[in-house]
């Protein structure tokens, strides 16, 4: 059993417009900034499949209030929330009668092959009913339609017991968290406790030490004049032939009650002190609910299965899904649980039993996590609402589907970005923040990401950032000299652009009109270097910037020639003539093909060949910067890269 969507409608952060969010099949990662929407989703959940009362009772703060609605508004609103629930199992064959019989008369299948599925669905009104707080009505029902209408007689009313099927361990992110994990964690021991088949020896036992135990208790004296006390203001106060014998003692004598006061307590140094729940720190208690949760999971499963005795398995309903949500839990756990985290959650959502959905902010969960698994919440500044989407990643190209899902994996801050920039290498990485620095602009990587992919499959990062909804730029080498370089660049730039939904017309408009296809097609084979800066000039209006002539590394050292001839060691330097360096940095002919644009840069070309070909890029670029301070560098800046932080600083400030 699987939860495969969930569509919502009027719930908090969600308008009445209905919102889908399909689910990963087993682990589902969303993620957004603050106020996104992500705790509103789990929420969601849980007012479907919380383990207590207050969990799945909806109150009026639910209930979807748009930003121009005054808080006092007593109109009256309706919400609702509808589950699609998967049941791969019986196309599997790995189906029980436990999971499949109480859903059996309501499964729907959508076409012919598909899996079969049921619908649940969770409605919800507020009315006012003169009272302060108004009247909230909630009913839970099996669909019996999977069409987008539905009339009454296919609501079917769901049961309490059939609402067990699913059940959901919310794990809060909220400092304050203690008393709603101190509920749960009573709920899922007091379900085991149940289904305990107590022994006769246990039970004397524990008779005769609690008898034994209220009676050393009750021979103190100063327990004594507290029963005395007590007694005898009850007597003056109360005159009833019930309850008229008050007594101070430190257990009951029901054995049930006796073993429902069981707690857990955790050993400290080699002495052994005992310290309860209590003495845990916010993050220990996340981690202790997730770890009981979690072995609760285990043992029902194994007593049902007959692993392991001392369990009564008709006592024992364990749920057909248990669902393991988990909010944000960087917030206080360290990375170093995290990966513990979410290998114990794989661990766990192995078998059919199980789901989890774990909210973050934290490229430190992503990073463990694929880029499949990972859906996108963000929240509309205009009407303060919330969508949620999956990552479009490139479905048909397999290498470009493996790169782009190694380059989401590596940079997961790309996630979390105000702003993206899209490099060629680490150059970028080190160059760029530093020259906004310069300029005081804070190009930090917590909200602006660099991400080097060396020119490869640009086009597929552009749609998942605008899927996304992250402004970003691209910044290429031009390559003049180099094979494919120079109007091969701009070309393939054009083509990914056209692709993109930009206009043919636009962006190929020239002088003389519109270029052809023909003219268009043939464009890399163009040798007018002086229309070239034109072009450049044409791709940076739709974000696309070049580094001129050929690649940030030779821009920076024609811009600061001195600062990078500092950092040459004593004995060091070039030592290939122009004409020899040229071949090596460019192609064979290179230099001469670009001889009007590479003429003020061709005698750096053997201090390019010593610096980038011979050494280390970003070292090079790092210990030449330390050479400048902020005056000379915006005194020297490159002029192809200022564009381009101008466009990251004009994002930011609208931000």
């Amino acid at each position: 059993m699987r939860i495969e969507k969930v569509m919502i409608s009027g719930f908090r952060s969600f308008a009445p417009a209905p919102v889908t969010v399909e689910l990963a099949e087993d682990l589902t990662v969303v993620i957004g900034a603050n106020g996104s929407g992500k705790t509103a989703l789990l929420h969601a959940l849980t007012k479907l499949f919380g383990v207590t009362r207050s969990e799945r009772t909806i109150v009026r703060a639910d209930f979807h209030r748009a930003p121009d609605v005054e808080p006092d508004d007593r109109t009256s609103r309706s919400l609702y929330i509808d589950v699609i629930i998967g049941l791969p199992e019986l196309k599997k064959g790995s189906a029980t009668a436990a999971s499949v019989a109480p859903t059996f008369r309501h499964i729907r299948i959508e076409r012919p092959g598909s899996s079969p599925v049921c619908r649940l669905r969770l409605e919800a009104r507020w009315d006012d009913d003169g009272t302060v707080d108004g009247e909230v009505t909630q009913n839970l029902y099996w669909i019996d339609t999977l069409a987008a209408a539905i009339k009454d007689d296919q609501r079917q009313p769901m049961s309490p017991s059939q609402r067990g099927l699913i059940q959901l361990y919310y794990t809060p992110a909220t400092r304050d968290s203690g008393a709603q994990i101190r509920a749960t964690t009573g709920a899922l021991a007091a379900r085991l406790l149940r289904a305990i088949e107590w022994s006769n020896g246990t039970r004397e036992a524990i008779d005769t030490a609690s008898d034994a135990l209220r009676t050393s208790f009750g021979r103190e004296p100063a327990i004594q004049a507290m029963g005395k006390a007590l007694a005898t203001r009850w007597a003056a106060l109360h005159d009833e032939k019930t309850d008229i014998e008050p007594s101070v003692t430190p257990i009951s004598r029901r054995f049930e009650e006796v073993v429902s006061r069981i707690n857990v307590v955790f050993q400290q140094g080699p002495a052994g002190i005992e310290r309860g729940l209590e003495a845990l720190s916010d993050g220990q208690q996340s981690l202790f609910y997730f770890a009981l949760a979690a072995a609760v999971f285990d043992l029902e499963r194994e007593a049902v299965a007959g692993k392991i005795k001392g369990f009564d398995t008709e006592r024992l309903v364990i749920p057909a899904l248990s669902i393991f949500a988990i909010e944000e839990p960087e917030n206080h756990l360290s990375p170093y649980y995290l990966s513990r985290i979410v290998r114990q959650i794989r661990s766990l959502v192995s078998s059919t039993t199980a789901q989890a959905i774990v909210t973050s902010h934290s490229p430190a969960v992503l990073s463990r996590v694929e880029p499949e698994e990972v859906r996108y919440c963000r929240c509309d500044t205009q009407t303060a609402t919330t969508a949620v989407s999956a990552l479009d990643l490139p479905l048909n190209d397999e290498e470009a589907s493996k790169f782009v899902r190694g380059a989401v994996l590596a940079f997961p801050e790309l996630y979390f970005a105000r702003f993206a920039v899209l490099g060629e290498g680490d150059s970028e990485r080190v160059v760029l923040p530093r020259l906004a620095e310069a300029q005081g602009l804070l190009v930090d990587p917590a909200f602006v990401a660099i991400v080097p992919l060396g020119g490869r499959h640009v086009q597929h990062f552009w749609r998942l950032l605008n899927g996304l909804c992250i402004p970003h730029a691209t910044l290429i080498d031009l390559d003049a000299g180099r094979k494919g370089g120079g109007y091969g660049r701009i070309k393939t730039a054009i083509q990914h652009l056209i692709e993109m939904g930009v206009k043919r017309e636009d962006i190929l408009c020239a002088t003389n009109g519109v270029l052809s296809e023909e003219k268009f097609s043939k464009m890399h084979t163009w040798n007018n270097e002086t229309n070239l800066a034109g072009w450049v000039d044409r791709l940076a209006e739709y974000g696309v910037h070049f580094s001129w002539p050929v690649d940030l590394d030779l821009a920076m050292l024609a811009a600061f020639p001195d600062a990078y001839e500092a950092i040459i060691p004593a004995g060091g330097g070039p030592e290939l003539s122009v004409e020899k360096a040229a071949e090596v940095v460019l192609s064979k002919d290179g230099l001469a093909q670009c001889a009007e644009i590479l003429a003020p840069y061709k005698d750096l070309l053997p201090a390019y060949r010593y610096h980038f070909m011979t050494h280390s890029k970003p070292a090079t670029h790092l210990r030449a910067l330390m050479e400048l301070d902020d005056e000379m560098i915006k005194e020297s800046m490159p002029a192809c890269l200022q564009p381009l932080l101008d466009q990251v600083q004009e994002h930011l400030r609208r931000d």
